[in-house]
């Protein structure tokens, strides 16, 4: 007993197979379809973290019964979308790209694949350059039921992706839009649509549009509202103290950015102020 060699977590023999068919999906595919769910589940799942999925495995793996698709790690194609339109109870979509993948799906992929993930509540495409404004108007009709949609850093989303999302996505409880060219109009039609009462989380961070007058519709129309972060809009120093003031309120937390970021501006005016850069204004006052 004292000379046994004992393995912490040993692997099972069905780790080890899974691992050795993981590498041999593509060259195998017709035989891993006829393999139990369970098991497409684990292949599934180990290669989606090892980002060696493509759409031959997707389409070999994949079933209606997916809840949760994470394809992050993967480098994606057209073909690979389609693989997963099977999908219809599938809850949670991650289309994010990795530190080392470029997604090369087009538009119009999207646009074959959203009409049959009406389940969806949680989705995911954060830089992606396929979503538009016409991939953002599918989904809030063909997926009304999500609560959390991040399509940040998706530059060609414009106001219009915003009028779509008030007009069908009532259920909306968390939406990132930073690094987009959405402006304080986009964000006075968010303000009226039917998620401004569920609406709890926000991020529309470097978003040069975005000015104190759509930050002040933010905190007048989201009753909601918790976490809202918008470093990097130009929110003018005029505007500091009423941020300030709202944003001591629970309902509201600023980024250490954005803080950092009222504080570097109130600097600038004072600066400004006494080297009388303001002088005429000010003598306006005596």
């Amino acid at each position: 007993m004292e000379n046994m060699l004992v393995l912490a977590n040993p692997k099972t023999l069905l780790s080890i197979s899974a691992e050795i068919v993981s590498k041999n999906v593509s060259s195998q595919s017709e035989d891993v379809k006829l393999l139990p769910l369970n098991l497409k589940s684990k292949l599934l799942n180990l290669m989606s973290k090892r980002g060696i999925l493509d759409a031959i495995s997707l389409s070999s793996l994949l079933s209606f019964h997916e809840l949760t698709l994470d394809l992050s790690e993967s480098s994606l194609d057209d073909d690979c979308l389609a693989a997963a339109r099977g999908c219809s109870r599938l809850q949670t979509l991650n289309l994010n790209p990795g530190k080392n993948q470029a997604h090369k799906f087009s538009s119009q992929a999207m646009l074959q694949l959203f009409p049959s993930l009406s389940s969806l509540t949680i989705l995911y495409m954060r830089r992606c350059p396929a979503v538009s404004d016409e991939v953002i108007g599918l989904i809030s009709k063909s997926c009304m039921k999500l609560t959390q949609l991040d399509v940040g850093g998706c530059n060609l989303i414009t106001d219009k992706s915003l009028d779509h999302i008030a007009t069908g996505l009532e259920n909306l409880t968390s939406l990132n839009i930073s690094y987009t060219q959405v402006s304080d109009d986009g964000i006075a039609i968010l303000s009226r649509g039917k998620c401004r009462n569920t609406l709890s989380e926000l991020l529309m961070n470097e978003c040069p549009r975005i000015t104190e007058r759509g930050v002040s519709c933010i905190f007048s129309n989201f009753p909601s509202m918790k976490y809202f972060f918008f470093h990097g809009c130009a929110i003018s120093v005029l505007n500091v103290q009423f941020v300030q003031t709202h944003a001591a309120t629970p309902r509201v937390v600023l980024s250490a950015d954005a803080k950092a970021n009222f504080m570097d501006n109130l600097l600038r005016l004072l600066h400004r102020i006494l080297n009388g850069s303001f002088k005429e204004r000010l003598n306006g006052f005596d």
